[in-house]
């Protein structure tokens, strides 16, 4: 006759999935945001929430002035500005955790159908 390990319980298993998925948003959520894009999108987002305008021209170039920009991601440059205006860079990297979170989710639901 054959020995069988018993079943690993059902809480062990769903506390083992909740440590991995805390380590990788840990891992890729809470270092500091980093890219020289950020700053230039906040910059744009406080000027258009500043002037309640998508600019037409981009209104800090040098070489491009007075030449016609199309700002695409419009919308997440005023919530990034707002949100580092109200709660720092704590507040954007919150939004990464959670970004990132839904994503975990949204993929971890996915591969169970």
């Amino acid at each position: 006759m054959r020995y069988r390990d018993p079943p690993t319980p059902r809480w062990l298993t769903r506390l083992a999935w909740l440590s991995v998925s805390l380590a990788v948003v840990s891992l890729f959520g809470l270092y500091p945001l980093a890219g020289g894009d950020l700053t230039m999108h906040q910059v744009m987002g406080k000027w258009m929430w500043h002037h309640g305008a998508v600019p037409r021209v981009d209104p800090f170039s040098y070489v491009n002035a007075g030449q016609e920009c199309i700002a695409h991601s419009w919308l997440s440059e005023v919530l990034f500005y707002l949100i580092e205006q109200s709660a720092g860079t704590i507040g954007l990297m919150l939004l990464r955790l959670g970004l990132i979170i839904l994503a975990l989710t949204a993929a971890l639901t996915t591969a169970r159908l």
